[in-house]
């Protein structure tokens, strides 16, 4: 993890379920308390994005790319892979701080 990233106290979150409501071609879902919404294609590619409520004066914007693999056969399991980045500021009078980090993930359907 990048430095200026710990100094924000910053931590890609790990282990969270990610429950993903369709409607549509519109996505929607929480990641660490940070609402994310977005689209998927007919391809099957989405991007989500979505920016949480200031924190000690932090402000964390989430996005989540990737694909949707629909399941092989009838009673299969769905999947997805990813890239989740997330971008941190701080404002301060001295220019603020700023940090970007990106995991790749993978999930799939309970």
């Amino acid at each position: 993890m990048p430095p200026e990233c710990a100094l924000l106290g910053v931590e890609v979150p790990t282990g969270e379920v990610l429950d993903i409501t369709r409607s549509g071609e519109n996505l929607t879902s929480r990641l660490a308390g940070v609402p994310v919404r977005g689209t998927i294609t007919a391809q099957g590619t989405f991007l989500m994005t979505g920016t949480g409520v200031p924190s000690a004066n932090r402000t964390d914007t989430l996005t989540l790319t990737g694909s949707y693999l629909a399941p092989l056969t009838d009673g299969g399991t769905a999947s997805i892979n990813g890239v989740l980045t997330g971008s941190y500021a701080r404002a301060s009078d001295t220019g603020g701080q700023r940090c970007t980090v990106s995991s790749p993930f993978s999930a799939t359907r309970d």
